[in-house]
Parts: C-alpha cells; sequence; structure tokens
C-alpha cells in the first residue's frame, strides 16, 4: 500500500538510482564533475566551444570599419549564438544569468581576437598612431570657430603619454561596448530559447 516496489526488477531499479545518485554526489564533493554539469565559466570545455563560433564572426564583422557601427545589432546576436550553441552541444538550459556569464565570455574571446586583428593590421600597415588621431581630428573638427579646438587636440597628439592614454581609453571603451552587448545578447538567448 506504501508504493515500495515489490518486484525483483523494480527493487533493482530503486538500488541503481540509490547508487547513482550517492555516486553523483561523492563526484560532485570531489570536484569531480563532468563538463557538462560544470558551472558556466572557463573552466567548462563546453562552454569554452560554444564561444568559439560567435567570438570569431564578432571578431571578422569589427574589423570592417562600416559594419561596426552595427554592433549593437551582431554582437547581442553572437552572445545569444553561444547560449543556443551551449544548448545544443549540452542539452541543458541556462538561465538567464549563465547565459550572460556565457555572452561575457565570447566578449571577451571577441575582444581579444579584435585586438590581435587590428595590432597585426596596424603593424602591417605601418600604421602611425598619433597620423590617425590626426586624420580623424582633420576630418571632424572643422569650421571657422574650431581652429582653436583644432590646434590644442594637434598639440595634444603630438605628446606620447597623451597618445597611449588615447588608445587605453579606446580599447577600455571597445572592451566596455563588446562585453556588454554580448552579455545582454547571452541572457536574452537563455531566456528567450528557454521559453521555447
Amino acid at each position: 500500500m506504501c508504493g515500495r516496489p515489490l518486484s525483483e526488477e523494480a527493487r533493482q531499479a530503486e538500488a541503481d538510482q540509490a547508487q547513482a545518485a550517492i555516486e553523483a554526489s561523492r563526484r560532485k564533493a570531489a570536484g569531480e564533475l563532468e563538463p557538462d554539469e560544470r558551472p558556466i565559466g572557463f573552466g567548462n570545455p563546453a562552454a569554452l566551444r560554444s564561444r568559439y563560433l560567435g567570438g570569431l564572426l564578432a571578431a571578422f564583422l569589427s574589423t570592417i570599419p562600416l559594419l561596426y557601427f552595427l554592433c549593437f545589432i551582431w554582437y547581442p546576436a553572437t552572445g545569444f549564438l553561444s547560449v543556443y550553441l551551449y544548448r545544443r552541444r549540452t542539452g541543458h538550459s541556462p538561465t538567464p544569468r549563465q547565459g550572460a556569464r556565457l555572452g561575457a565570455m565570447t566578449g571577451v574571446l571577441t575582444f581579444a581576437i579584435s585586438l590581435v586583428i587590428n595590432v597585426l593590421n596596424s603593424m602591417v600597415r605601418e600604421a602611425d598612431f598619433a597620423d590617425m588621431f590626426r586624420q580623424q581630428i582633420d576630418q571632424v573638427v572643422q569650421g571657422p570657430g574650431q581652429e582653436e579646438l583644432r590646434r590644442q587636440m594637434l598639440e595634444l597628439i603630438d605628446n606620447p603619454t597623451a597618445v597611449a592614454m588615447l588608445i587605453l581609453i579606446s580599447l577600455l571603451l571597445t572592451l566596455a561596448v563588446t562585453l556588454g552587448f554580448t552579455t545582454i545578447g547571452g541572457a536574452l538567448g537563455a531566456k528567450v530559447l528557454d521559453d521555447d
């Protein structure tokens, strides 16, 4: 009447389930989790593999000058793609927080790849950052009342410390934009795909 299995097969199945639960708790206590049981992070091989396609795609799109301005569309899309690939690879549905973490991992990879591409590109072209900033100042700061501002900005560019600070600030802004949008895309992907 209590629902306890009476047949030998049912008792064996119950014993196997209990043994599997004990083994899983032992492995968890010892830190021996399977790759898809590990928390989403840089120590989870399934999460690392899931971010490669999105990261590579976003990094190459960010090197194309006109497409870079559409980053608010395809950075979240690459975070979303990483969550989708993680779900297909592991069969687990991440929570929005885990999706955001996966999106942030994709953003870090995207930033690193695009930084390497841009450094190699500037080495091949032997570009001088001060010259690049001068060209941008000439294009942006125009007009009769802007001469004093233009002169001050050009004097600032001649200072190597100022150029280094401008490069550092632009790198930090790029990292913030990349991480922000890919994190949003990952969280959104986990939420939308979980509702399906």
